[in-house]
């Protein structure tokens, strides 16, 4: 797990993020994965990160298909 002290964006909201990713092969291509365990910054960042985490899913699935297309030949 690697643990990633946060300066950019998300910043006002969690000090740090665990993260786990793998990448693993899938038929002619490749299935990524990854978990995340945010730690909030108080009050505010919790809250914050509700409404972060409601608009998350929308936003990968969108840059994820973005860079299936960049890289699918």
């Amino acid at each position: 797990m690697l643990a990633t002290e946060l300066t950019g964006p998300l910043s006002p909201l969690a000090t740090s993020i665990d993260g786990v990713w793998s990448v693993d092969p899938a038929g002619t291509g490749c299935r990524v994965t990854w978990s995340w365990d945010v730690h909030p910054q108080g009050r505010l960042g919790s809250m914050g990160l509700r409404v972060f985490g409601k608009l998350w899913p929308d936003y990968v699935r969108q840059a994820l298909a973005e860079l299936e297309r960049l890289v699918v030949v």
